[in-house]
């Protein structure tokens, strides 16, 4: 199995649905949702961490596993939705609320190896056991 790092920007999109993310994880202990990924390897069963990027605080803000192949859908942007873009679905299992400053923060060179890019790129195995 792999561990694959997700990444969110919310000046590239609003997470609307936060609220609705919480109380699935305070009622039934998991969200499910789509999730772009660049990568066409991840299986179900692979391991996501998912990181909050751009403005204030940054770092991984939840935790899952990948439950479908990847597939393509319409683009989440607004004003793209002509546009496709390909996706996981994921059960995130572990979510922090970052709007309460929950999150743990990392070094991209020193935790993943590399600055993510795009949502998708796959972990070296010993630095997410790390994480």
């Amino acid at each position: 199995m792999s561990t694959y790092l997700l990444v969110w920007n919310p000046a590239k999109w609003t997470f609307q649905d936060w609220p609705q993310a919480l109380t699935d994880m305070a009622q039934q202990g998991f969200y499910i949702r789509q999730w772009s990924c660049v990568s066409k390897k991840p299986v179900p069963g692979d391991t996501v961490l998912l990181k909050k990027t751009g403005k204030g605080l940054t770092g991984i803000i939840a935790s899952g596993v990948v439950l479908s192949p990847p597939f393509v859908n319409r683009h989440f942007g607004k004003n793209k939705e002509a546009i496709l873009k390909q996706y996981v679905q994921v059960k995130f299992d572990r979510l922090a609320d970052y709007t309460k400053g929950e999150i743990l923060p990392v070094s991209d060179k020193v935790d993943f190896g590399f600055v993510p890019q795009a949502s998708g790129c796959v972990l070296d195995e010993t630095k997410a056991a790390n994480l």
